[in-house]
């Protein structure tokens, strides 16, 4: 049995396909007998990190699929007056405000360390990107010395995913796994990582035994984060072609909301009324409603410029469900 850390940037309640794919894992390696805990942010998205706009998620500790999952606190009661910083005529506002964020990296920092102390793992996971939590776990292990696996979840397309800090902290890593072939590829050939430390993990999905049998009309679907990010406005637009050859064609934009989920709905509002009436755009639906949508639709298409992997298009095929991606490198390792 091996004590086994991972330290996502956000973890369930919190949705997304990081989020989900870190807690399947965690919850797998449990079932087979590994004590494994979780420690992460109580942040309620994985951008909050960069600001002072934080909304928290979850409770500070609980089991989950027989899992430890731990939330320590990023922000503190200070952080909801930051942002007025700007608007307040008072000397030294820039300093305040660098002093604050660094203060509330520091303590996030030392709780993590503690955290890490207490639970003397085997091997510690940190994911994903650059974000703070990975910055903060590369930090920490220069000074404990504890094997340290990255999963960065490199973004095709997304220059946060790239640079020198990028390359620092791949190149501490003792491993770093990579989602698709490609991947592996770039983080060799981008950031000049020795093949042998880089592993290929790929991603699946819990197909269901029997696939629920739905009419099939002419539903176009999204599902995913609704972040501006993901190409939304492409299939809104598309919708501007689509309707006058098929009037009784519908977009459906569904998924969990995000900090930019704002500027889509702004989308939507924007567009003639013929289009707006023909796009449904649902926020945190149920498991059953997810299972009807992603079972019921004609495709799922994801338009996304910038993306690591894309477990939603293994979802849809496992409701025997076409798709409709971009061409880019990451979609080529996962549809022919």
């Amino acid at each position: 049995m091996m004590r086994i850390l991972h330290l996502p940037m956000t973890y369930a309640p919190v949705r997304g396909g990081g989020e989900w794919h870190c807690q399947k894992v965690s919850e797998g390696l449990h079932a087979r007998g590994h004590d494994v805990q979780v420690v992460t942010g109580n942040v309620a998205f994985p951008t909050m990190y960069n600001g002072y706009h934080i909304k928290k998620a979850g409770v500070p500790r609980e089991m989950i699929g027989g899992v430890d999952v731990i939330r320590l606190p990023y922000g503190n009661y200070f952080t909801r007056f930051l942002p007025q910083l700007k608007k307040w005529p008072i000397p030294g506002r820039g300093a305040l405000r660098k002093r604050a964020r660094r203060g509330i990296g520091e303590e996030f920092e030392a709780n993590m360390e503690r955290s890490i102390d207490d639970f003397q793992p085997d091997v510690v996971m940190a994911m994903a990107h650059t974000q703070w939590n990975v910055q903060v776990a590369v930090k920490i292990r220069e000074r404990r010395k504890f094997p340290l696996v990255i999963v960065p979840l490199i973004h095709e397309g997304s220059p946060s995913c790239f640079g020198d800090l990028m390359r620092s902290i791949l190149k501490r890593a003792d491993a770093i796994v990579a989602n698709t072939p490609f991947e592996k590829d770039l983080i060799a050939e981008e950031f000049g990582i020795p093949e042998e430390r880089v592993f290929t993990g790929l991603l699946g999905v819990d197909a269901p035994e029997t696939v629920e049998q739905y009419e099939r009309g002419k539903t176009v679907l999204y599902f995913g984060r609704k972040d501006p990010l993901k190409g939304i406005d492409l299939l809104i637009k598309a919708m501007h072609h689509v309707l006058p050859k098929h009037p009784d064609a519908r977009l459906v934009i569904a998924g969990a909301r995000w900090p930019g989920s704002v500027t889509i709905d702004e989308w939507i509002a924007e567009q003639p009324q013929h289009v707006r009436a023909a796009i449904d755009s649902p926020y945190d639906v149920s498991s059953a409603e997810r299972t009807r949508l992603l079972s019921s639709a004609r495709c799922l298409v994801l338009p996304s410029e910038e993306q690591s992997f894309g477990l939603v298009l293994i979802e849809a095929w496992a409701h025997e469900t076409p798709i409709i991606t971009l061409d880019k490198n990451v979609f080529r390792c996962i549809v022919d």
